[in-house]
């Protein structure tokens, strides 16, 4: 921070206006309270009713399926932004790694028309899996979803929801023994030469209570990240991996949280990363359950700085920008799991004719709590700091304490003795950071000096009735962790060094020892842990913890030729191909390094023509197309021809191969306002032509999107969504299906859905001679599966609904194949977290009969997932992920289509 500006800073420490009109204390009374900001608008969020303003999100692609914008209606009208905070000194807000999803995850699901209409059909592939380390897995048992038992040959006709369920069961004793499905992560081999796992793991928060320390994070870049809590019993010298649980007993999964509190008996942790399952909590810090917040009350942009005890309940704060301004927002629940979101003038933390900025810290102890923010002024931005007695109802304001020419941020800690908070000070030329005691936050007294050459700036602080602890930067860069009995004498600090590519985004103090969460970023991010005490600090190896680290493995795609089977996907980061003769022992095929490129790759959909092999995928910024003439050996072909431009995003989404050559389909986005479908077509794998656009481009206000394509007899059919609100995959949207004769020109066909259902977006495609079947999902109001048939070669479209045992439960498509003129389809119903797998078969596309297969990575806990159908054999061959509490594993599933 320049003079200019720390002299602007600590004149700002005007005295504090009066937060309660009936409150005395000494302090002045407050002016009469300006017109609000912007963001001001009072909300108090505990229902559905009410959704922020969310920017909008970034694209999703066609294997995606991430949390969509609020619909039509839900935000809040734009206003003129209010003035934008100087740059604080001193504060490191909470900065876990940008909740970015990668083109391949799938998270939580909610509907993108933002109400009630459950989720947006997505497409549930690729198939990521995990490769644990731990190889020891206990016997499953594969509990049903209620079926109709009988044996009627009874068929169900357009969709309908009555029907026999046959049901066909396998053994658990591996692959290769004839089972209908085993699991696989054996026959899937990982590059033992990586460099790096392929999978991205930080530490985001960190607490400790009761000889217990927590941290916790997020694990991503697989099928579906998942919250990640190791726990401590020892003050941080051994680990151990804590269970996690959704409320229903499935596998918890999305991003972990961003903040995590510890008291005896009741735990807290809080996210915003997922559509509503953000909140955790424990009884003992080692087993966490994973509930769903209401609707609105924590939204993806939210920053929660800090949970703590308030009273009986629990209070949390944090913020969000808008426009170029941070909006306050604080959190209340009497329990820890049920909460209230607060924003605007609802918070009542009064700052006169200034404005509320972003909260940093919340800290109690007795019935006190202090919060400490911002303020902004006119021309700066101060600290400022607030207390309550009534649970974080009511809010008075306080004065920050400035002696010694204290200035920036005032960051806070608490314990049995009363409160600490430390800012930056001045002496002469140097900036110490000074720490001040107050027994309830009216009264301040400088309690110590924390010194490191020619000055410090707090990041974060934290502390128990052992003493405190602060994490801070130097002049020259380095981290340093410091530690104090009672934050008067504050000993020599451990040099934790630099690290460009690190975050060190919390600290927690436990019996003496400070235990400093975080990660780094080589070729993938990893966790960072350090314990230590006494100016001593060490790294904690987590891929000695069994279950901390493991090794990301995914299976896409699987196509079969000239009795050989292909599959494709990424280990380690890196694209990926295994081969096959016989679907039981598979072998890694030599695929080259993508030159300069860290980043994280996948191959998403392969073929075979002609020419041979064609595979295409994503490294997550630009399309990838590898090409081989066996199989077994790959080489990368120039993606230039489906180079975006103009700030546009190309996505390659689907392929085929057939008699005339071969085809790629997709998107062309501009973010998120609109897309055109996109084909491109060659008879050599040499060379690629476009298709011209007339029936694909975005036009009048309909965006179009193609994510799958099938090879006819008279040349291609390919399905997707078209939207008039925006790109079809984050949008409500409606089916769309084309057909072309040579894969330049093409012609839109009605689609007609099934009768009840919206928001359908096709995600498959197969033909069987003249009978043309497109897969996909849509709400009617729960997610449906639905097939749209032709039987005409594609001319004339009409869907209907697969059932499911239940009638009315959830389904999702996976997979879809033709063999031998039957129609072989396979999903999950149940639902999106825990879902067993189901398979429909048609001979016309219209009358489907259901089947509910038993077996490993078929049925049992967690959610199980075919994501490819090829024939093998005398039947066909399906992959897929089981995602299990214990972790993700590959399946295999051989079966006949009859």
């Amino acid at each position: 921070m320049t003079e200019p500006e720390e002299e602007r800073t600590a004149k700002s420490e005007a005295p504090a206006q009066q937060g309660d009109a009936g409150r005395g204390g000494g302090l002045s009374p407050a002016p009469a309270t300006p017109p609000p900001p912007a963001w001001a608008e009072e909300t108090v969020t505990d229902s559905g009713e009410h959704r922020p303003f969310s920017p909008p999100p970034a694209v999703q692609q066609p294997w995606e399926t991430t949390p969509p914008p609020p619909g039509p209606g839900s935000l809040h009208r734009r206003q003129p932004p209010a003035p934008r905070a100087e740059p604080e000194a001193g504060h490191r807000p909470f900065a876990p790694p940008p909740a970015v999803q990668q083109p391949w995850e799938t998270g939580p699901r909610q509907s993108p028309s933002g109400g009630g209409a459950g989720v947006p059909p997505q497409v549930v592939e690729p198939w990521i899996v995990e490769a644990r380390k731990n190889k020891a897995k206990r016997r499953r048992d594969f509990p049903m979803k209620p079926v109709i038992a009988g044996v009627i040959a009874l068929v169900v006709v357009g969709g309908g929801g009555y029907g026999v369920y046959a049901l066909m069961s396998g053994g658990d004793d591996g692959p290769g023994n004839g089972d209908p499905s085993s699991f696989a992560d054996a026959l899937f081999a990982v590059d033992r030469a990586a460099p790096s796992d392929g999978l991205d793991q930080s530490i985001n928060a960190a607490s400790a209570a009761g000889g217990t320390v927590v941290v916790a994070g997020s694990q991503t870049g697989a099928l579906s990240p998942r919250p990640k809590f190791l726990f401590s019993a020892d003050q941080g010298r051994t680990w151990h991996v804590a269970k996690v649980r959704m409320k229903d007993g499935g596998p918890a999964l999305g991003r972990g949280p961003d903040a995590v509190f510890g008291a005896a008996g009741g735990w807290v942790a809080l996210g915003a990363g997922n559509a509503t399952e953000n909140v955790w909590t424990s009884a003992d810090g080692q087993t966490w359950t994973q509930t769903a917040a209401k609707p609105g009350v924590f939204t993806a942009g939210d920053v929660i700085e800090q949970v703590t005890r308030a009273g009986r309940g629990y209070i949390a704060v944090g913020h969000r920008s808008f426009g170029k301004s941070d909006a306050p927002i604080l959190w209340r629940s009497p329990d820890g799991a049920n909460w209230q979101r607060v924003t605007g003038r609802a918070i009542g933390m009064k700052t006169g004719k200034d404005a509320l900025g972003a909260l940093r810290y919340a800290v109690a102890t007795g019935r006190t709590i202090l919060v400490s923010g911002t303020v902004v002024k006119r021309k700066s931005t101060v600290a400022g700091v607030w207390s309550s007695t009534d649970g974080g109802r009511t809010w008075q304001a306080l004065g920050a304490p400035t002696a010694s020419g204290a200035f920036g941020d005032l960051h806070l800690a608490a314990n049995r003795s009363g409160f600490l908070a430390v800012r930056r000070g001045k002496s002469g030329s140097a900036r110490p950071g000074i720490a001040f005691r107050s027994g309830d936050g009216r009264k301040w007294e400088q309690a110590g000096t924390i010194e490191a050459g020619s000055g410090i700036e707090p990041l974060r602080l934290a502390g128990d009735d052992s003493g405190f602890a602060l994490l801070a930067a130097t002049a020259d860069g380095r981290e340093v962790a410091f530690q104090s009995a009672d934050g008067s004498a504050w000993g020599q600090g451990a040099d934790l060094g630099t690290g460009p590519q690190r975050k060190l985004n919390a600290v927690t103090v436990a019996g003496g020892a400070v235990v400093i969460g975080g990660s780094s970023r080589q070729t993938d991010q990893d966790y960072q842990l350090l314990v230590g005490s006494g100016g001593q600090v060490t790294p904690v190896d987590l891929r000695r913890v069994p279950g901390a680290v493991v090794t990301e493995r995914s299976v896409v795609d699987v196509a079969s030729a000239d009795g050989r089977l292909v599959a494709v996907g990424s280990t380690n980061g890196r694209a990926a191909v295994w081969t096959s003769s016989d679907g039981t022992s598979w072998k890694r095929a030599a695929v080259p390094s993508v030159a300069a490129s860290n980043q994280r790759q996948r191959l998403l959909k392969v073929a075979h023509g002609s020419r041979g092999w064609l595979a295409i995928g994503t490294d997550g910024r630009r399309p990838l197309l590898a090409t081989s003439a066996d199989g077994t050996s790959w080489q990368w072909q120039d993606p230039s021809a489906f180079a975006p431009h103009g700030g546009r995003s190309v996505t390659l989404a689907g392929v085929a191969a057939g008699p005339k050559g071969y085809l790629i389909v997709g998107r062309d986005a501009l973010g998120d306002r609109e897309s055109s479908a996109v084909a491109w077509f060659s008879a050599d794998l040499r060379s690629w032509q476009p298709a011209r656009q007339d029936g694909l481009a975005a036009e009048h206000g309909t965006s179009r999107e193609m994510t799958a394509v099938a090879a006819t007899p008279t040349g291609f059919a390919a399905v997707g969504a078209s939207s008039t609100k925006g790109v079809p995959a984050t949008h409500p949207a409606r089916p769309a299906i084309w057909v072309s004769n040579d894969g330049l020109a093409w012609t839109e066909k009605e689609a007609v859905g099934p009768t009840g259902v919206q928001n359908i977006r096709l995600t498959h495609i197969v033909a069987a001679g003249r009978v043309f079947v497109a897969g996909g999902e849509g709400q009617a109001p729960g997610d449906r599966a639905v097939a749209v048939a032709s039987s005409d070669a594609g001319n004339t479209w009409r869907g209907g609904t697969l059932p499911t045992p239940t009638g009315n439960a959830a389904s999702f498509l996976g997979a879809a194949a033709a063999r031998n003129g039957t129609i072989t389809l396979v999903g999950m119903f149940g639902s999106w977290h825990d879902g067993d797998t189901i398979r429909w078969t048609s001979q016309d596309g219209q009358a489907w009969q259901p089947t509910v297969p038993q077996g490993p990575g078929l049925s049992g806990e967690g959610r199980q997932q075919i994501g490819a159908l090829t024939a093998s054999g005398g039947g066909l061959l399906g992959v897929g992920i089981s995602t299990g509490g214990d972790g993700d594993q590959l399946t295999l599933w051989r079966f006949d289509e009859s």
